[in-house]
């Protein structure tokens, strides 16, 4: 996907650099699950999801600062 990407001259949002690097500062799978996650560990909790969005959102910002922009 990188190198589609850079051949394609596409944006490339990373969330998976910048999740594995997040989550890799949590103890454990089961501090990971309590904070993101369901019961069913797949899918994120409104919690989660709403962080995970804010990630996204920070993302493009850096890359873009045109497509950060707050509405009103």
């Amino acid at each position: 996907v990188r190198d589609l990407a850079k051949d394609e001259n596409i944006l490339l949002l990373d969330l998976y650099e910048k999740s594995w690097h997040i989550f890799n500062s949590y103890p454990t799978h089961d501090a990971i699950a309590a904070k993101f996650a369901y019961d069913d560990r797949t899918h994120f909790n409104p919690q989660g999801a709403k962080i995970v969005a804010g990630w996204v959102k920070v993302l493009a910002c850096e890359a873009s600062p045109a497509l950060c922009v707050e509405f009103k």
